[in-house]
């Protein structure tokens, strides 16, 4: 009998974190760090963090 892998959890604060960053909203970044959302989590379509957010944001200001 094949086992199934276990269900993807999806948490809608992770990219509330990574507009956070991308905005580079800080109050809003130390919030959801706080909380406990992952920083290392990764967008569905590109993969990117946040921390790639924040330094797209850098890099084009």
């Amino acid at each position: 009998m094949a086992t199934s892998a276990p269900p993807i959890i999806y948490d809608e604060r992770e990219e509330l974190l990574r507009e956070a960053a991308a905005l580079g909203n800080a109050k809003a970044l130390t919030f959801y760090l706080t909380a406990g959302v992952s920083p290392n989590a990764q967008n569905k379509i590109n993969g990117w963090t946040p921390l790639h957010w924040a330094a797209q944001r850098t890099s084009s200001s």
